[in-house]
């Protein structure tokens, strides 16, 4: 897998480089391209300049590269550490669209974001325009906290991943993850039950719509019983169900879970989304942890991706099933 990294010396940027540094399996990344960009006009505020101080932009955006590669330093991670120029939103969208990367991973926010802002002008710009998988990182816990600095809190992954089982987001999503260190049951693929995923007039997911509340549970079991044993790599995966408002749902979940990554399946740039990606788009904002962004729930992988897959590729024999299913948390 091949990483992009955007730095821009913040607290979340250091946040999310000693996670990626703590959690990511060399063995499965091919490299993790650090950058910082360099910009800005005298004339202009702090946001024009994406955080960097006026006049002296390019050797404060290397001490920001420098301080981000010491962080990963000892992860076995192969690193390379570059700064730009130009405008700082435009050039990172540009690179991450690129076709050159797996996944591009940044803060939620950076230097120059208010503090009241759930995402800065970087992480919003790469949500909205680049159809690569996108990780924005938030810290674990309170902002005050040591968070993905901790070492104490070196420990596998906790994931959610939500699905009206219309996508291929669970597919893509588990793929993606394989890089990161993972033990069993740390992806939960959370399957949201009933017409409550889709807006007012729209069809509810066809995959599971039935006649009442109990057949629509049959159906998204018999749905994860099928799935589930496809993915890879399966042990790490468990599975439950979700009922009602699906905004309040997830976000109860990942609380109740202490999930430190919510997968969401955003729609691909410039298509028209489905209720299931406006839940999505609602949850991008103030999710309580990190979220990976997916676009369509299908990505393009790099030869390097591939070939890593191919290495690492399991074997699922047909009569593995979950070990447990859950309804919002509690097993039936």
């Amino acid at each position: 897998m091949k990483i992009l990294f955007a730095t821009d010396g913040s607290f979340y940027a250091l946040q999310a480089a000693a996670l990626l540094g703590s959690r990511l399996n060399p063995e499965r990344v091919c490299g993790l391209q650090v950058v910082a960009v360099a910009a800005g006009d005298p004339g202009k505020g702090p946001e024009s300049t994406g955080g960097l101080p006026r006049g002296g932009g390019a050797a404060a955006a290397r001490r920001w590269v420098d301080r981000t590669l010491d962080v990963l330093e000892g992860s076995g991670l192969p690193l390379d550490g570059e700064v730009l120029e130009g405008d700082p939103v435009q050039t990172l969208v540009d690179l991450a669209g690129s076709g050159s990367f797996d996944l591009v991973v940044a803060g939620v926010k950076g230097q120059g974001a208010a503090p009241f802002f759930e995402l800065g002008r970087v992480a919003t710009a790469l949500k909205q325009k680049v159809n690569t998988p996108v990780l924005l990182v938030r810290p674990p816990g309170s902002d005050s906290s040591g968070g993905w600095m901790d070492d104490d809190r070196i420990s596998p992954l906790r994931v959610l991943l939500p699905t009206d089982g219309e996508g291929r987001e669970v597919e893509t999503a588990c793929r993606l993850l394989g890089a990161f260190r993972l033990a069993r049951g740390s992806v939960e693929i959370a399957a949201l039950l009933g017409g409550s995923v889709a807006l007012p007039g729209e069809r509810p997911p066809s995959r599971w719509a039935g006649r009442n509340r109990e057949e629509r549970r049959t159906r998204a079991r018999s749905w994860l019983a099928q799935t589930l044993p496809t993915l890879e790599p399966w042990e790490v995966v468990s599975s439950s169900l979700l009922e009602g408002r699906p905004v309040r749902e997830i976000e109860r979940r990942v609380r109740e879970t202490g999930s430190d990554f919510l997968v969401l399946n955003l729609a691909e740039v410039g298509s028209r989304g489905t209720g299931a990606t406006r839940v999505a788009e609602e949850l991008v904002w103030f999710a309580p942890c990190s979220v990976l962004l997916l676009r369509g729930g299908v990505i393009e992988t790099t030869p390097d991706l591939s070939m890593l897959l191919d290495q690492g590729r399991m074997s699922a024999s047909e009569d593995r099933v979950p070990d447990e299913l859950s309804l919002g948390g509690s097993a039936f």
